[in-house]
């Protein structure tokens, strides 16, 4: 026997449904059944109105679809026959619905970006809230590594392993829309995509995946950062996937673009608070580095002369186990006192100073201890104060750890430092530390792996690479790449 609510329920214009605790279907009314559009007999099925299978949109309705219908639906739990039941109101999204949702989703992503400093947990939420709002069937952002690897760094409607499946199809040589639009530097719209990565054997990693998605058209825009010296840097793209039913006009294209240059902003903060915090960490070294001399390293020193001129003092006549206790003491001594003060210079070694970065390094290959015949040759083909000051102390500290490497392990007779511009980028500083030693074996990999990471990461913090080039019997070159580092003119300065 039918209830009164359902009684009621059959009048109304507005679609309803009744589910159960389990979100299948106990109940429809004619107007939803005409949305539904459904001939068999729905109750006791599954509905779409589950939590796993819909989504909250900014706290007031839920989204899901119908078929290929994109509806908003309310849901307001009550009590019947002594269980809990549901009463579902939905309608189909309209345009007017749509264009409020997008609205929403830019105040949204607009205050997420200023109250978090976690890029991914950004792009991520950036992800979701794009494909809500535009009824996308998915949605990634992919970053591109300095490597030129694709990083997936936020989706919504993809699986975990997403990243994998495209960076495997890269492999294969698949061509990437995501590259494309990057080179390109433009948005691109290809309404046949699907069809086409079905018909080509390196898209394979992904046909589990598309096939399980009602895709259509495939729509990637273009990510751009302002980068060192105003020059726009494109370091990833917005990809969405829109369903088979659905055409984006020039509006939803509109919002898209919009969402690609919020997405900039996060990696532009992102880039921001991580210099401002290498800027700290500096500050705390140089203010240790102080500290360090002031204290210290004076009181190492009154030691190390004592303990001479107690040796001095025992003379040839002492005790001889005693004599050689004092000389053992000296000697330790002296050892602290010269690493006290190489860890106060590698301190104060992320200050390059006002003389620029040809004197720092100039300066600091003065003073490293490098074994007897070894000379180093700096040649510059542009003038030091042309390279950009947030660029300089990763350089400094780079350039020295190679020729470190280099007086340590290569048994070189010749190490030579060479700044210029990068042939096929005038704006980018192209570093090179070459010797004439040994070249790099296997087995100088364990020794020098920290020093080789560790100027890795200097060029890649600057969105640049390094490189490690080495011929057994021929020598070891060091070759870094800094993106948009020069804005001055050339010089030559030699130093043997």
């Amino acid at each position: 026997m039918r209830s009164e609510v359902e009684l009621l329920l059959d009048q109304s214009l507005e679609p309803h449904a009744i589910i159960d605790a389990d979100s299948r279907y106990l109940y429809i009314n004619p107007a939803a059944m005409a949305i539904i559009g459904e001939d068999t007999d729905l109750i006791g099925r599954p509905s779409p109105f589950s939590d796993d299978r819909s989504q909250q949109f900014h706290g007031r309705v839920r989204h899901t679809r119908i078929g290929w219908t994109a509806v908003e639906f309310s849901s307001v739990p009550f009590e019947s026959e002594n269980a809990e039941r549901f009463l579902i109101r939905f309608e189909p999204v309209h345009e007017k619905s749509r264009r409020g949702r997008q609205l929403d989703a830019i105040v949204t992503i607009a205050e997420a970006l200023s109250t978090t400093d976690q890029l991914d947990a950004a792009l991520k939420k950036l992800a979701r809230e794009v494909r809500i709002a535009a009824d996308l069937e998915s949605c990634a952002l992919t970053l591109l590594d300095a490597d030129h690897r694709v990083r997936i760094a936020g989706t919504s409607g993809l699986p975990d392993d997403y990243a994998e499946q495209l960076e495997a199809c890269r492999r294969l040589g698949a061509p990437l829309l995501t590259l494309r639009s990057l080179e390109e530097r433009r948005i691109i719209v290809d309404p046949h995509w699907r069809n086409a990565i079905f018909a080509d054997a390196r898209w394979e990693p992904l046909y589990e995946t598309v096939r399980g998605l009602r895709i259509g058209t495939l729509i990637a825009a273009p990510i751009e950062v302002r980068g060192i010296a105003g020059i726009d840097d494109v370091v990833g793209a917005l990809t969405v996937f829109c369903r088979e039913d659905i055409e984006l006009d020039h509006d939803d294209i509109a919002f898209l673009r919009a969402m690609a240059d919020y997405a900039a902003i996060a990696i532009s903060n992102a880039r921001m608070l991580r210099l401002l915090r290498e800027q700290a960490a500096q500050d705390e070294r140089l203010k240790l580095s102080r500290e360090l001399h002031d204290s210290v390293t004076q009181e190492l020193f009154s030691l190390s002369l004592r303990t001479r001129a107690l040796a001095r003092r025992l003379g040839a006549g002492a005790d001889v186990e005693l004599s050689e206790e004092v000389d053992d003491l000296y000697e330790q001594s002296r050892r602290a006192l010269a690493q006290m003060r190489a860890t106060i210079l590698r301190g104060r070694a992320v200050e390059v100073g006002g003389g620029g970065l040809l004197q720092a390094v100039q300066s600091k290959c003065d003073e490293l201890d490098l074994p007897q015949g070894m000379s180093i040759e700096i040649v510059a083909e542009n003038d030091s104060d042309a390279v950009a000051a947030d660029l300089q102390d990763d350089v400094f500290l780079l350039v020295i750890e190679a020729i470190r490497n280099a007086a340590k392990h290569s048994g070189a007779s010749r190490v030579t430092v060479r700044f210029a511009r990068a042939s096929d980028d005038p704006t980018a500083l192209r570093v090179e530390v070459a010797d004439d030693g040994i070249g790099f074996v296997n087995s100088q990999r364990s020794a020098s792996a920290v020093g080789i990471d560790s100027m890795r990461e200097r060029a890649q913090v600057h969105g640049g690479s390094l490189t490690l080039q080495a011929t057994p019997g021929e020598g070891t070159t060091v070759t870094a790449i800094f993106p948009g580092a020069f804005r001055g003119q050339s010089s030559h300065v030699t130093q043997s």
